[in-house]
């Protein structure tokens, strides 16, 4: 901020003085602390569009750590299946360190252990992992509080049925299931909006966090030779506790709802109820600080929990693009419902953070597009951001799935494109509506966009023949500024959690050991706008 000119110089500074004198000892720490116009930014979206879900579904909090291994500074970030440069794969280091990440945290835990994610259950070795950790808990003398929640989509997850998951997990831990006590759900908000848990975290005690984009899914990510490549983050502080309470968010409908199987399926293991709440009641107690990393946990509510933010007076100007529909669909809660957007912070939080970017933005992603039909085509806001951002010069690459993953509707593959292009065209005609002038967008997109579908090798699939398949839900900006999370940037109206990480150190290592080299791999799988010549920006 610039120095305020000091007119009257004796008064003012009598005055200046005995202001000081009576601000808390926090001012003067707030202003030795690195600025964070990132962060800052997108506080201000969220508290004008959700301001009743802060410390429920969004929170920012200081004192944070990235979670890293002494010997490896950037460790907390965990990527699978880490064998850059291997069409093989054989040394799967990555995946060994997130396995180990799960089972060290999870063994230290002295009172609870949150689990969410996407169904089915975390199997083979992300099962071993997390009974390795509880058994090391109980063998410590503690009795954990365990829930495992995940979202299960109508008809597609009819065979995953928490009991018999209680009951395998139950058999695994042996002597030790007795001391551990379990809540194990499936849920779904809305069938008819396909609303249901998409987070993906390991939050323990509330003091550790572990989340990210990585489902605990064997036969994608470890007993594969065409493994999926993921990303999740670790840290831990007060940004943790802000998970928990999130995750009590999600559990407080759950168990509301447990006794209709319509929405709910639930076990228990010991006689236990149903548990809504493991971090609210430890809120009295001020989460401790570990670090001096700012972040901003943000989630969302999908459709069903909570209709709107009954204290946000957000009156967005909705924008509308006749190609978002395939045929007559579904309400569009993406693009056309105020109240969908104050109790879902994240997507407010995402279009905030690309639009904080001053010099470049670096998005990998599943996809950009959603399948459409029944969902819409794409995120107007979204990318009429990232359009607001080429026009102004600023650098945009975008890496995402190869479109050889194309599956069936929905959960059927790793990508719901055809081809790159159906980005870069739907790219061109926001820019164009942006500038009015087809010449100004075709220079915009062939000055400053990189886009190319993802490879983590020379070679252009896996050893075995397979399309390389991403699973990243990541945005950074300004070398500076970072989400890392369960949320795609395409339309879809699940539950979903990440953190904004404002750290131009933390940045680098991202840049380091992600960024880089997934680009020094892409860029032969670079696509060429029509009208550019070349891969794009340099």
């Amino acid at each position: 901020m610039a120095p305020h000119r000091l007119r009257r110089l004796i008064p003012a500074s009598v005055a200046l003085t005995t202001v000081c004198a009576a601000l808390p000892t926090s001012s003067a720490y707030a202003a030795d602390t690195p600025p964070t116009p990132h962060l800052d930014s997108i506080e201000r979206s969220l508290r004008e569009t959700s301001p009743g879900l802060e410390g429920s579904v969004w929170q920012r909090t200081n004192g944070n750590r990235l979670d890293a291994p002494g010997d490896d500074p950037a460790g907390w970030l965990l990527q699978t299946p880490g064998c850059w440069g291997d069409p093989a794969c054989k040394d799967r280091a990555g995946s060994r360190r997130l396995l180990d990440k799960m089972t060290r945290n999870i063994a230290d835990a002295k009172r609870t252990v949150d689990i969410s994610s996407l169904a089915p259950f975390p199997n083979g070795g992300f099962e071993d992992a997390i009974v390795a950790g509880l058994k090391a808990s109980v063998a410590a003398g503690h009795s954990p509080r365990v829930r495992i929640l995940v979202g299960a989509a109508p008809l597609y997850h009819l065979n995953v049925i928490p009991s018999r998951y209680r009951d395998e997990l139950l058999g695994k831990l042996g002597s030790a299931a007795g001391k551990v006590t379990l809540n194990v759900a499936s849920m779904t908000t809305s069938k008819t909006s396909f609303s249901w848990n998409h987070s993906k975290l390991l939050v323990v005690d509330g003091t550790t966090a572990v989340t990210g984009g990585i489902n605990g899914w064997k036969d994608d990510y470890l007993d594969t030779t065409h493994p999926v490549s993921d990303v999740d983050m670790a840290l831990t502080g007060p940004a943790a506790r802000s998970a928990g309470k999130y995750l009590d968010t999600l559990w407080d409908w759950t168990c509301q709802n447990s006794s209709n199987p319509a929405k709910v399926w639930l076990a228990t293991s010991n006689g236990a109820s149903c548990m809504p709440s493991l971090e609210k009641e430890e809120d009295s107690t001020p989460a401790a600080p570990a670090g001096d990393v700012p972040v901003l946990a943000v989630g969302g509510l999908g459709v069903g929990i909570k209709e709107s933010d009954p204290s946000s007076g957000y009156h967005p100007e909705l924008p509308t693009a006749p190609d978002t529909k395939c045929t007559v669909g579904l309400h569009d809660n993406t693009n056309a419902d105020r109240d969908y957007d104050t109790v879902n912070p994240e997507e407010t939080a995402l279009r905030s953070l690309i639009a904080s970017a001053r010099s470049h933005v670096e998005i990998s992603q599943q996809d950009m597009n959603a399948t459409c039909w029944p969902l819409p085509r794409y995120d107007i806001r979204t990318y009429d951001t990232l359009a607001a951002k080429l026009a102004a010069g600023v650098k945009v690459r975008i890496v995402v799935g190869d479109p050889a993953n194309r599956g069936a509707v929905g959960s059927g593959g790793y990508s719901q494109i055809k081809s790159l292009d159906e980005i870069s065209d739907t790219l061109r005609k926001r820019l164009v509506a942006r500038t009015g002038d087809n010449e100004k967008a075709s220079r915009a997109m062939c000055s400053n966009l990189q886009l190319a579908s993802f490879r983590s090798s020379d070679s252009p699939t896996w050893a075995d023949g397979k399309p390389y398949a991403l699973h990243h839900k990541l945005v950074s900006v300004d070398d500076s500024a970072f989400y890392i999370g369960s949320k795609n940037l395409y339309p879809a109206w699940l539950q979903d959690f990440g953190y904004i990480v404002e750290s131009p150190s933390a940045a680098k290592q991202l840049k380091t050991e992600l960024l880089d080299p997934e680009w020094k791999y892409s860029q032969g799988a670079a696509s060429t706008p029509a009208g550019c010549s070349g891969n794009g920006a340099g």
